[in-house]
């Protein structure tokens, strides 16, 4: 029954056309058989509604009713009218029995649907998996390299040792004086981090010059040594210190756009992907495309297009006269500093999106975003401050162009940025053509 409802819904206009032709045919119908039989059958045929129920009757009973005009073009015209009967009995079961079809089509598509999204976690363990084996591989590799470096430190201990006792020897044959006084001299300066080593004086014989190097080099080697732990966890903690530095990216997520990633309730284009990655991802792009950007509506406005490497659909749907039923409206605000305005949307159980050709990244400048913030009373990100570009939304679509902005959208930034907008004036032309675009689509919620 929910099924009958949910047909006879959809259906309403195709059944609603189907019953205003049925009655224009039978008051139609009616005057004519009235003119062409009154006059053969007086007491049958005695008015026009009285011909009506002869009409009513022919259409339900194919012409096998009570009452038979006796005329040639009286009996004709009934033949007619008995055939469209027959195309009454057909046609709403036809439409019905589309309505039907269509809602299973729904149904399975969106079965399908469900059946990736519960497919999509376990992909993510999988690559998470893959992830953690490779992390493992480099780090028994890391380990291997410092057990040969903690060898070879062993060796240099070793050989410092040596050089250790012929210095010692020096020293006996300065005190004996067969060297002149002040003839070597050697400083050596070690810090934690690194090892600095300073070497002066050396004597007037030339020929020891090599020999206090070396002494220097293997004293450094020594203190070197010393402050290195030469254990695998010290080498993995500053690893990890070292991976965690974050590098600085000339597009970076601005929280205007986190909404797209963190809020279930936004109604435009979804991302689910984590924010740090995609981050990531959108730079490495921009760098292959030599950071070229297209301009946008405005200077401080721009775009990079991108192929979609997410399981991101489209969130625009064309209008049609199947689901234009299907459309819902509300006043809402993109945020508590902005006017509610009115919105419309199809809810994502009612149309089934494709999957996104590519990814529209809009960009502003250090300036308008910070502008903006400071009109809104929004607080600022001060680890952003060094990207010239922020990006404030992104687009799923599947062309790599820009779609016209939706027109209230065009007020909003007309109305200024104490109101949420860029406070960029309306232009009329492209108003004309954003509402073009949008009053024959509408977004998915």
């Amino acid at each position: 029954m929910q099924n009958l409802r949910i047909i006879f819904s959809r259906k309403s206009e195709e059944l609603f056309i189907i019953t205003y032709l049925t009655t224009v045919v039978v008051l139609l119908s009616s005057t004519v058989i009235f003119f062409l039989e009154n006059e053969a059958q007086p007491t049958v045929f005695t008015s026009v509604g009285r011909c009506a129920w002869w009409s009513i009757e022919t259409i339900t009973s194919l012409g096998y009713g009570d009452i038979v005009p006796i005329t040639s073009s009286g009996r004709t015209f009934a033949s007619m009218l008995s055939l469209w009967g027959m195309i009454l009995f057909a046609l709403p079961g036809a439409i019905i029995g589309t309505g039907f079809i269509e809602l299973m089509l729904e149904k399975r598509q969106s079965s399908v649907d469900s059946q990736s999204s519960f497919s999509q976690p376990r992909k993510d363990m999988d690559n998470c998996s893959k992830s953690f084996s490779t992390e493992d591989g480099c780090m028994s590799n890391q380990l291997d390299i410092m057990q040969r470096l903690e060898h070879l430190m062993e060796q240099q201990v070793k050989l410092q040792n040596s050089m250790d006792a012929q210095l010692k020897q020096l020293d006996c044959i300065r005190k004996q004086r067969f060297l002149k006084k002040g003839m070597l001299r050697c400083v050596l300066e070690s810090t934690l981090p690194s090892t600095r080593v300073i070497s002066s004086t050396v004597g007037d014989q030339a020929s020891n010059f090599g020999r206090n190097n070396q002494l220097i080099i293997v004293r450094g080697l020594r203190n070197m040594i010393a402050n290195m732990t030469g254990k695998v966890d010290d080498a993995a903690i500053s690893t990890e210190k070292l991976e965690e530095t974050e590098v600085k990216h000339d597009l970076v997520l601005d929280p205007f756009c986190f909404r797209q990633f963190d809020d279930p309730k936004y109604n435009g284009t979804r991302i689910n992907f984590d924010k740090k990655e995609f981050e990531k991802r959108i730079n490495e792009i921009y760098v292959q495309h030599n950071k070229k950007l297209i301009d946008g509506y405005a200077p401080f406005c721009k775009h990079l297009f991108v192929e979609n490497f997410t399981d991101t659909r489209t969130n625009t749907v064309k209008i049609t006269q199947a689901n234009a039923h299907l459309l819902m409206s509300d006043y809402e605000a993109r945020a508590a500093h902005e006017l509610p305005v009115l919105v419309r949307w199809f809810p994502s159980h009612s149309v089934t999106p494709s999957m996104a050709k590519y990814l529209d990244i809009i960009l502003y400048n250090r300036d308008q975003i910070q502008n903006e913030n400071k009109a809104t009373g929004t607080a600022m990100d001060q680890t952003q401050n060094e990207a010239p570009w922020g990006i404030i939304s992104i687009k799923a679509q599947n062309v790599d162009y820009e779609l016209p902005m939706t027109p209230i959208t065009m007020m909003r930034n007309a109305l200024g940025k104490e109101e949420g907008g860029s406070g960029v004036p309306l232009n009329r032309n492209q108003y004309i053509k954003s509402v073009e675009f949008w009053k024959n689509h509408a977004n998915v919620k």
